[in-house]
């Protein structure tokens, strides 16, 4: 009756070794992770890239990219998790079947010989987990080593764009201070133009008011002989009218001048020396009077 409780009490010791080398060897796969080193080396990444407006689109492209690579890695370590709790649980299956095992009393012999099946196949699986542990650390440390490949090919290539970006921003800014130098140049040119045609059409200006001046001056002179030419024209027209009427009394004059030599000479033409005498005398009478009419002739 005591040995069995004993050979059940050394048979458990390994088991118990062994969940203790288990939970060792997980704590040491988990520390192999690879998660926390990359997310840090993809922090120092982020941090190392450079600030520019320019390249909001690459940096958004990448952040989507190691979000991807964060979702790849977290998936393969529910994988991982998903194998480490069945393995977990098969052991539990098998200290249970020993638990069973050792209620059903069996004799020495048989409980000897089924403790060393059953540590034979509990080292075979505590062979094929550490197995498995390191395959999957090695699997995961190849994938970080390709992760962190990829992600610095993608930096660099990041870096790369960033840096043509700037030197397109740059290139771009010293074309547009170019142009604002020549546009100013054009500027100060257009304002001296300006200044110069203002210039000129000030002095047209003052020219064309004096000409307005002379122009009015002249066109007041012009009015003024106008009048004295209308005047003239005038004063000659009531002259000719008054040398009219002078001729005209000078023909007149002539005319009874004539009428009276010829009576005359009819006069002394007849009998009388008294005639005779007063014919002279009518004579030197109309001889006087044609002095007088031959001077308003003249």
């Amino acid at each position: 009756g005591r040995t069995a409780p004993g050979s059940s009490h050394r048979s458990c010791t390994p088991v118990a070794r062994s969940w203790a080398a288990e939970r060792g060897c997980h704590a040491r796969a988990e520390n192999r992770l690879p998660s926390a080193r990359l997310e840090r080396q993809m922090a120092s990444a982020r941090r190392g890239m450079p600030a520019s407006g320019a390249g909001a689109a690459p940096d958004a492209t990448l952040a989507g990219e190691i979000t991807t690579l964060k979702a790849d890695l977290d998936r393969r370590q529910a994988a991982y998790i998903r194998k480490e709790r069945e393995y977990r649980s098969r052991i539990e299956l098998l200290e249970r079947e020993l638990s069973r095992a050792r209620e059903s009393d069996p004799s020495e012999g048989d409980v000897d010989s089924h403790r060393v099946k059953l540590r034979q196949i509990h080292g075979t699986i505590m062979r094929n987990i550490e197995q498995v542990q390191d395959q999957t650390a090695r699997i995961l440390q190849e994938q970080e080593r390709d992760l962190l490949r990829a992600f610095r090919a993608r930096l660099f290539d990041v870096q790369t764009e960033l840096e043509k970006a700037n030197a397109r921003a740059m290139s771009g800014a010293q074309e547009w201070v170019d142009r604002c130098k020549r546009l100013e140049k054009e500027l100060e040119w257009a304002r001296e133009t300006a200044d110069r045609l203002d210039r000129h059409n000030t002095a047209l200006s003052r020219e064309n008011g004096q000409l307005r001046t002379q122009f009015k001056s002249q066109e007041d002179d012009r009015e003024y002989l106008v009048r004295q030419l209308v005047a003239a024209k005038k004063d000659n027209a009531r002259l000719r009218q008054d040398l009219a009427a002078a001729q005209q009394g000078v023909f007149e004059s002539r005319a009874r001048a004539e009428e009276a030599e010829a009576r005359l000479a009819e006069v002394v033409a007849g009998p009388g020396a008294e005639a005779r005498g007063g014919a002279r005398g009518a004579s030197a009478d109309t001889g006087a009077a044609g002095g007088t009419g031959g001077g308003w002739s003249l």
